[in-house]
């Protein structure tokens, strides 16, 4: 139980760089546009 709650920490940790950097990109490219 504790291992698999590890690998879902890790899979939104992963998820939530992934929604921060595409966030980043959008926010560049709507001030730079």
């Amino acid at each position: 139980m504790r291992e698999k709650r590890r690998e879902n920490l890790a899979d939104v940790d992963r998820y939530l760089e992934k929604v921060k950097t595409d966030a980043l990109k959008r926010y560049m490219t709507f001030i730079h546009s």
